[in-house]
């Protein structure tokens, strides 16, 4: 019976035991998945998303703050030209008169229209009353009149100036707003190639500090084994701790050329962005030569095109001025019915016939000297104007001969320097073999190991500088905007 028991007791406990190993197991699937969507999530919010040029050329056209500018002006030229051509708009007009006789009454009710031929319409009726002790009386006219200027006026270049200004305003403030966009991406990508140029160089230098340590334990090396100096070492020495400052340079440079960036793009400058290193150092090369760059210039760059507007519009002044010299003549055919009732008969009388009138208004200052100065101004202006069109002309010539002469030196630039790469490498390898066999010391290799750095760093500053050029480029010749941001596409 008590090895019953016992037996009994064993196996409880035995059955306890491995239901608890079984929640424990339970609770530690449960807390390993818990731990997982947990840490999965913090890295998804620790992860910063990567930042390719295309990217920040759409994120500088979104927030730059230039651009921001540029869009409102855009917008308050539109409504200024919605409100010049609200000039011949059909008008309503009412006017009621009260005086200190309480029994009398006036109501005039108006609409007007005015166009662009010099031409202006008065739709008019008048009712008045008169309350008197037996009767009232009401009188009520109803005219009709339209004037045309004949001389002064008359002209429809002259009526619509205002529509024709504010249309031209609205079409320079486009322009100004392409000419802002142009300026944010050429900016964008020049601090975008600037940064990358900066992560490149403190490559560079990184792998250069790893060859100076290599090299400071090779040369201790060879002082123990009794086949080098003290200056050796103490070169070797030089050379390390002149890595580690390059670095220390090119950290900070590279924190300012980010500073740079987020301002170009508008963003905040505590911003966190993680600009994408996957570039290609490849140039794509654009149709090029002078002809072709300075007609797509003239064709297409947003400023030049304003500069020509501000020629149209001073023209379009000029000939208003000149026929503003001539006197003011109008002619005004007018008709108007009366009626006349009283409420003592209760009828109505119509005037026999309507009434027709005809007037001619002439007028004309005894001497037209503000006029003529105005219009002497106005050609003062032009002549002006005819200039400044030409300084622009050459600006724009002299900065494509320029943008192509600096892509057409960096081109030939790059290619001596992959060769002064080559060359560089092989010394330094010639180099280090002389310094084994003790033909050379050790400071000849430092300043062969300097130079092959140096040679690097240039040809790769190259390599993105002729990217740069090329940006610069489409800005003088004013290329798309859609256009840039497309070859802002990075290779992988």
């Amino acid at each position: 019976m008590s090895n019953r028991i016992s037996y009994t007791c064993t196996y409880i406990r035995w059955e306890s035991a491995k239901w608890k190993n079984v929640l424990m197991i339970r609770w530690a699937v449960i807390y390993f998945l818990l731990f997982s969507v947990l840490n999965s999530q913090d890295k998804q919010k620790i992860k910063i998303e990567e930042y390719s040029l295309e990217k920040c050329l759409l994120i500088a056209l979104k927030n730059n703050s230039a651009i921001k500018k540029f869009k409102i002006d855009k917008k308050i030229t539109k409504m200024e030209h919605q409100v010049s051509n609200a000039i011949f708009e059909w008008n309503l007009n009412s006017t009621s008169v009260y005086t200190d006789d309480p029994d009398k009454y006036s109501q005039t009710l108006s609409t007007t229209k005015s166009f662009q031929t010099g031409t202006n319409i008065v739709l008019s009726g008048n009712l008045s009353e008169t309350s008197g002790l037996i009767t009232d009386d009401k009188d009520s006219v109803v005219s009709f009149s339209i004037t045309q200027k004949l001389l002064a006026g008359s002209s429809k270049k002259e009526n619509s100036f205002p529509i024709y200004r504010t249309r031209l305003k609205d079409e320079q403030a486009r322009n100004q707003l392409d000419v802002s966009i142009r300026d944010v991406l050429f900016s964008v990508t020049r601090n975008f190639y600037q940064y990358i140029k900066s992560v490149e160089t403190i490559k560079i230098n990184e792998n250069a500090l790893k060859q100076a340590k290599k090299f400071l334990s090779r040369v201790v090396d060879f002082k123990d084994a009794g086949r080098g100096t003290i200056l050796d070492v103490a070169t070797a020495e030089v050379q390390v701790a002149s890595r580690e400052e390059s670095i220390l340079r090119s950290k900070t440079i590279i924190q300012n050329s980010l500073d740079q960036l987020r301002r170009s793009m508008g963003l905040d400058i505590d911003k966190e962005i993680n600009i994408s290193k996957k570039i290609s150092l490849g140039v794509t090369m654009p149709k090029m030569n002078y002809e072709f760059s300075l007609k797509h210039a003239m064709r297409y760059r947003p400023d030049y095109k304003n500069s020509l507007i501000s020629m149209e519009l001073i023209q379009r002044e000029l000939e208003i001025s000149s026929k503003g010299k001539k006197p003011n003549l109008s002619v005004t055919y007018a008709l108007s019915v009366n009626e006349t009732g009283s409420s003592y008969d209760s009828i109505s009388k119509f005037s026999d016939r309507p009434e027709h009138s005809l007037t001619f208004n002439f007028s004309m200052p005894l001497f037209r000297k503000r006029k003529m100065a105005n219009y002497e101004i106005k050609k003062f202006i032009l002549a002006k104007e005819k200039i400044k069109l030409w300084d622009k002309q050459q600006d724009i010539k002299l900065e494509v001969k320029k943008v192509l002469r600096l892509i057409d030196e960096k081109i030939k630039q790059i290619e001596v320097q992959e060769k002064k790469v080559k060359i560089e490498t092989k010394r330094v390898e010639s180099f280090e073999i002389r310094l084994k066999n003790g033909l050379i010391d050790s400071l000849e290799v430092t300043r062969a190991y300097d130079d092959l750095d140096s040679a690097r760093t240039d040809l790769i500053n190259s390599k993105l500088n002729l990217k740069i050029l090329i940006a610069e480029y489409h800005k003088v010749i004013g290329s798309e905007p859609t256009f840039i941001i497309k070859s802002g596409k990075q290779k992988k």
